[in-house]
This record gives structure tokens, sequence and C-alpha cells, in this order.
């Protein structure tokens, strides 16, 4: 008794609500419609020849490229045509368009704007009429673009549209069958399909918002009478039902949800607090928390840069100094020592005595090794940027290794393109690829395959050293470079850290890629010619 007693009540006051949504959206879309005519006249009257013509009413005035740019402007389903005026109102010329019919365009040259009310907007654009539909033609309306020169009016430029086209737009926006939307303007009001509208629908009229000056959105309202409401009442009711297990579930699938996305985002964030900038985000997805997600990684990429970019500089720094100081205070001494050394040695003739002068030259000239090695480290010159074919470093390469390559019982393999031309210091590239294989070599104390490869691609040159040696350790991959760092027995650990500043300073790029037990690949980055 009490759904009956209210459901027209409460009908009337939820179409309200509706409605008012409707008849913004409705304004909103009529707006864009004419806002979009506005500028599209607005471009076609800045075209040079049209302000010429005007002047000299003369058709050959206009330009052929003027006429073509009309013609697709005009070839529209909702546009009659273009037409331009004289000063005095008075047809000089119209374009027709795909849908013309009638005057100006076939049959009689007039189009009676006596009588129109006018609509003017800034920059002298204004919106004539509508005319309605009239002795079996649509109804109509003009906006038009008045040109003038030096104050003085020269005449306009008009698009001819199908009234129809304007009232259309909002002839599917309502979902009620109690109200029908129609176009007020100040001398008419129009249905949906651009048909004026009966005064005896007068009373029933409900005005919305304002469109342009004077042109509203607006409904008129079907009264509803009381009725059987039964069907309804069921169907409210097994849509109540269906929206509460259809809310219980979505609010289920959120909770889920939540737990899988949040818990790892808290967790990657405590790990960052605590310093592991290693500990990589990834949660995928395309809502807030995925990129949320997103940015907090981004922020660890940028942040671990950071702070490895400045240790890596600090410790050049340091280095730098360090080295400095150990070629001032040890390369003239141990100079010294092994010209004294060779001379106790050429004057010897116990051989337990010359086999331990021969072994402390050795480690005098290992020691020098590692002095030169700290200075190149940390006093990396500016490269001397030449072009240069890779084929004939490559070959040097060849040359130097090649009996390194058969003593250590290591085949040594070429593929791919070495003809390209390379950007880089030749010298630097040369100590880079040096000390790459010399540390693949070492890799294959028991002999193996060595692999060098280059292809090109993207303007750059990527330069591959595959071997089939021990691997390293995943713990280790990005240590590697690192000064000092090493697990080799009589390593330095400056072989990589070396060729890592160089191609740095070369505008290249160098990783690694290593298998346990299988093997490393060097990949070198370099830009081409």
């Amino acid at each position: 008794m009490l759904y009956d007693k209210y459901t027209i009540k409460l009908i009337n006051k939820l179409n309200k609500n509706q409605l008012n949504g409707l008849l913004t959206v409705a304004a909103n879309k009529m707006q864009n419609y004419l806002n979009s005519k506005i500028s599209q006249i607005q471009s076609i009257a800045d075209l040079p020849s049209i302000i010429n013509f005007l002047e000299s009413k003369n058709i050959k005035i206009l330009q052929n490229s003027t006429i073509d740019i009309i013609s697709y402007e005009i070839d529209k389903s909702d546009t009659f045509g273009l037409i331009i005026f004289d000063e005095k109102d008075n047809i000089i010329i119209s374009f027709p368009g795909q849908i013309a019919s009638g005057p100006p365009y076939f049959g009689s040259s007039n189009l009676d704007l006596t009588n129109l009310y006018i609509t003017k907007f800034k920059n002298d654009i204004e919106i004539v009429g509508p005319y309605p539909p009239n002795k079996g033609y649509s109804g109509w309306f003009l906006i038009r673009k008045i040109i003038k020169k030096n104050n003085t009016i020269l005449g306009s430029v008009a698009l001819h549209l199908r009234l129809a086209s304007l009232t259309e737009i909002i002839g599917n926006l309502s979902t009620s069958k109690y109200y029908r939307f129609i176009l007020l303007t100040p001398d008419n009001i129009y249905s949906s399909i651009g048909i004026p509208i009966s005064e005896r629908y007068l009373p029933d009229i409900i005005t919305g918002y304002p469109i342009i000056p004077g042109w509203y959105s607006g409904v008129i309202k079907i009264n509803l009478s009381s009725s059987n409401f039964g069907i309804i009442r069921e169907y409210l009711l097994v849509l109540y039902i269906i929206s509460i297990i259809i809310i219980i579930f979505i609010f289920h699938r959120l909770s889920q949800r939540m737990k899988q996305d949040i818990f790892p985002l808290i967790k990657a964030a405590k790990k960052i607090a605590n310093g592991d900038l290693n500990y990589k985000i990834n949660i995928k997805g395309e809502n807030e928390i995925s990129s949320l997600a997103q940015e907090l990684e981004k922020m660890r990429k940028q942040l671990k840069y950071f702070i490895d970019n400045k240790i890596y500089n600090e410790r050049k720094m340091l280095m730098g100094q360090l080295s400095i100081n150990i070629a001032h205070e040890l390369k003239n001494p141990l100079a010294t020592i092994k010209t004294s050394i060779q001379s106790l040695l050429f004057r010897e003739s116990d051989f337990q005595k010359k086999e331990l002068y021969i072994m402390i030259v050795e480690e005098i000239d290992r020691i020098n090794i590692i002095i030169n090695e700290l200075l190149l480290f940390s006093n990396s010159k500016k490269p001397k940027i030449t072009i240069f074919v890779l084929k004939n470093l490559i070959n040097k390469i060849e040359v130097l290794f090649k009996s390194t390559f058969s003593n250590n019982n290591i085949k040594f393999i070429k593929k791919g393109n070495f003809e390209i031309k390379i950007k880089a210091d030749k010298n630097h590239i040369f100590q880079i690829l040096y000390n790459l294989i010399i540390n693949s070599i070492e890799a294959m104390p028991n002999g193996g395959l060595l692999v060098i490869s280059c292809k090109a691609a993207n303007n750059e040159a990527k330069i591959e050293i595959r071997d089939t040696g021990s691997g390293i350790p995943k713990k280790y991959l990005d240590l590697i470079t690192t000064p000092f760092f090493t697990t080799k027995k009589n390593g330095q650990g400056l072989g990589l850290s070396i060729a890592l500043e160089l191609t740095k300073i070369n505008n290249g790029k160098l990783e690694f890629i290593s298998t346990l037990g299988k093997g490393t690949t060097a990949i070198l980055t370099l830009p081409l010619k």
C-alpha cells in the first residue's frame, strides 16, 4: 500500500533529479556543436582571398586553393552550403554542400533574412535564425562572420546549416518516457527533429540551461498518471537483491586486491628504507596502486643510480690521490731496486740465487703493472674521438693474442660485420677489448671457445665477447667492475674497472651476462659514425 501510494511521487522526484543532469548534458552538447561551427566559419573567413573577393566582387579573385578548402569544409551531412553576402546581406555567391537543395543553390538565388532573429557574439560572429521548415524545405540557420576592413563592413561569410542537425543532438538523450527534449530560441520552440512545437504544449515546458544568449535546452513534461506498479515493484525487488549481491562481491574482490597490491608495496618501501636499493618492485596493473608502485620503482632506480654514481666518483677521486702518491713514492725506488737486482743477476754464478733474483725482478714488474693500471684508471684522459674501421682493430687483437690462444688451447672465432665504422678513441677501445679478452682467457685455464661478434642497429655497434669459462656467480655480477674486487688469486681487480671507465668516457655502455659453469658474455655498445 505504501509502495503504490508513493510510487508516482518517487518516480517524479527521480526523473527530476535525472532531468537536471540531462539538461546540462543537452546544453553542453549543443554548445560544443555550435562552437565547432563557429571555429569552422572563422577559419574560412580568415582566408586572405576572401577579403580580396569581397572588395572586388570578382569571382576570379578567389584562388583555387580557397575554393578547395571551402568545398572540403562544407562537405558534411549537416551543411547545406556556404554563402558569401555583401554589406547589404545580398548574396554574392553560394557554394552548395552534399545536402544542398532549393534556394540559394538551385532555383531562386534569394535567401530571405528579413525578420530573422540575430544573435551576436564577439569577434563579429552572428547566428541568424533559425528559419522553420517551410514548403517542403528543411529548417535552417546561419552562422556567419562579418568581414571588415578599416572598420568598414565589406560583407559576410556564412555556413548554411540544417536546423535538425542541432536539434537531433538532444533527440536521443532522454531515457525517460516522461520527458521530451526541445530547443527554445528567441522566436520559436523546436522539437528534437526541428519542427516547431504546438502551443498546446506550452504549459508543460520546462526551460533548461542556456546554450547561447536567448537559446536554451528544455523539455516537455508528460504527466504521470497512477497505474498498477506491480511489475515495477517486482523488478525493483529483484534489482535490489542483485545489487546487494554485486556490492558484496565487489567489496570482497576489492579487499583481496588490496591485500595483493598493498602488502608487497609496504614490504618494498621497508626494504628501500632499510637501504636495500636492489629490491625490485614488480606490481603490474593499471590502477592507482600499480601507478604508485611504478613511481616508487622509478624513485628506487634514480636513488640507486645517484648513490652508486656518488660512491664511484668518490672512490675514483680517492684512488686518484692514492695512485699519484704510490707512483711518486714507489716508482723511483722500484726502478733502483730493479736495476740493482739485474746488476747482481749478471754477476751471480749460483743457480739458486739467480732464480731468486729473477723472481724479484718479475715481482717488481708486476708491481709496476699495478701502479700503471691505477694511474690509467684514476687519470683517464679525455678521449681523442676519431672514426675508424672496427675490422682493423679486431685483426690487430687477433694477431696479438694468437700465440696465447694456441698455448691455452682456446679456439677463437669471429662473427658478424666488422666493416662498420666506430666513433670513439681507438686506443681506448683497444684497451677495453684487450682487458675483456684477458679476462676471458683467465676464465678458461683448461681451454675453451672465445667468440667475438659484432652487429649494428639503431646507430650503435654492439660488440660481444663470449667465453665458455667458469662463469661468474650471480652475487658477484654487479661487483666485477668495482676497483680491486677480484676472485682470482693473482688478480688486481682493475682490468674490468678500467674497461668500464674507458667505455663511459667514450659514450658507450658495458654489460655482462654470465651463467655459472657455462661462461660469460661481455656486451660493449659504442656509437657508430
